[in-house]
């Protein structure tokens, strides 16, 4: 069931994308009825340190959009991944994307249908912390 109803919001969130180009709206959150939020840090070298913030900051912005947010077996999961290392400077892909988390037709648990996803490589000369808040806060923009 979890994984028809993945299917239909995908469909769904297709059509609307391509009738408003790149726009997106709250609508989304309407066909979610628990997600949960991962964070995935593997930018090393200290150039991401304030992970407990991006996670209260999406767990805030998830909630101000009426969603239950839980700490496990949840529908579907927000998960902001970081990929990187410094080099001279810290730079790292940074993605972020709501996935399904529901079983496939098979009964085996699956996280391949992803909704929606946004990524960006990002740089500084010392910590990646407010240019990753700042892709977070992007991303949720989007949704108005």
């Amino acid at each position: 069931m979890k994984l028809i109803k993945a299917l239909t919001l995908s469909s769904l969130l297709f059509t609307h994308q391509a009738n408003a180009e790149n726009s997106l709206s709250a609508w989304i959150f309407d066909y979610v009825d628990s997600i949960n939020v991962e964070i995935d840090d593997q930018i090393t070298d200290g150039c991401w340190t304030n992970l407990k913030e991006v996670r209260e900051y999406s767990e805030k912005k998830l909630r101000a959009n009426r969603l239950k947010v839980v700490d496990f077996d949840a529908e579907y999961t927000l998960e902001i991944q970081g990929l990187g290392q410094k080099t001279l400077h810290c730079h790292a892909y940074v993605s972020i994307k709501i996935r399904s988390t529901g079983n496939n037709a098979d009964g085996i648990a699956s996280n391949a249908l992803i909704l929606l996803t946004r990524q960006s490589f990002i740089y500084s000369e010392t910590k990646l912390n407010s240019k990753i808040i700042g892709f977070v806060q992007a991303f949720f923009n989007e949704f108005k």
